[in-house]
């Protein structure tokens, strides 16, 4: 029989990815990977630790120390298990931290190798294969959905609740400069996707790509375009039945065949190398001036002004 394990489940209003996040250490994977750290609570009183039996569980996180220097949601995480620890003290966590752009290699492995620790991420499209497994505990009598912003939509499976959400996360903000996009001939951005297309070949007279784009990582079209373009083209009930399995809808529509083909328009606006590219290559290469935009999320605004100094 498998074991089951608890999941902190990534939530987000889009279709099929779990975020990277980039750190602020230029060089290093998203996370700066490690293995086999240990947490435990200090300056917990004797008392607490006497009415519980010590307690152990390996986590399974991307969360490192030097991630949470510059990324402000490795920082919360780390600070809530902090606080955990604090509350907890007969618990001790064995961490294992690995970059957000290696987790899903090596989460499958674990899956495959019935190894996955206590406490593990798994993205929302995983849960038909751990919770319909029985690999998952069900969480339903422990939560109150009403708690959460999305009503635990994205961590239930088949009206169970398998899930804890780690963070929410703003996407799609369209950072620029403003210097290379008045040589381009433009005094302000692009306002509709036609027009940012448009400005393709005025970049490309300029020797340098509209949007820093990568990647490798194989997340970042699906979140920053594909995703937007999904709700643009096929609307939010097109996205949220086929989340939930409607046969009504379809990867065959129309509309999201169009959605495809306009991000297949984009292709002019980036990097040739995007798919052999990672984030963190993306956000220095936008912030040595040798693209004039870049897109990231919440969390990469802290990345660019790590990277601003140098």
């Amino acid at each position: 029989m498998k074991k089951r394990v608890l999941s902190l489940i990534l939530s987000i209003a889009m279709l099929a990815t779990m975020a990277a996040c980039s750190s602020g250490s230029s060089g290093t994977s998203a996370d700066g990977a490690t293995s086999g750290e240990t947490s435990t609570s200090e300056g917990s009183s004797s008392a607490d630790s006497e009415e519980h039996k010590p307690v152990t569980l390996t986590i399974l996180h991307e969360h490192s120390e030097e991630a949470a220097a510059s990324v402000v949601s490795s920082a919360a995480f780390r600070a809530m298990m902090e606080k955990y620890l604090e509350e907890h003290p007969w618990v001790t966590l064995e961490e294992q931290i690995i970059a957000s752009s290696e987790i899903q290699a090596k989460y499958l492995a674990l899956i495959a190798a019935d190894e996955l620790p206590d406490v593990t991420y798994v993205k929302y499209t995983w849960l038909a294969d751990t919770a319909g497994q029985g690999m998952l505990v069900d969480l339903t009598d422990y939560v109150d959905p009403a708690d959460y912003q999305d009503g635990r939509y994205s961590t239930t499976y088949e009206g169970r609740v398998y899930g804890v959400e780690n963070k929410y996360s703003v996407y799609n903000l369209i950072v620029y400069n403003t210097e290379l996009w008045k040589q381009a001939g433009y005094d302000e951005f692009p306002k509709t996707m036609d027009e940012l297309i448009a400005a393709a070949p005025a970049f490309e007279s300029l020797g340098i790509p509209a949007i820093s784009f990568a990647n490798s990582a194989k997340w970042f079209a699906t979140s920053y375009f594909l995703s937007p373009l999904m709700y643009n083209y096929c609307g939010e009930d097109w996205v949220n039945g086929v989340i939930a399995g409607d046969d009504s809808y379809s990867f065959n529509d129309p509309e999201f065949i169009q959605a495809l083909e306009t991000l297949q328009q984009m292709a002019p606006l980036f990097n040739a190398d995007f798919n052999s590219q990672d984030d963190i290559w993306a956000a220095a290469w936008y912030m040595q001036g040798n693209a004039a935009s870049h897109i990231v999320g919440g969390w990469g605004i802290d990345t660019l002004k790590g990277l601003a100094e140098d």
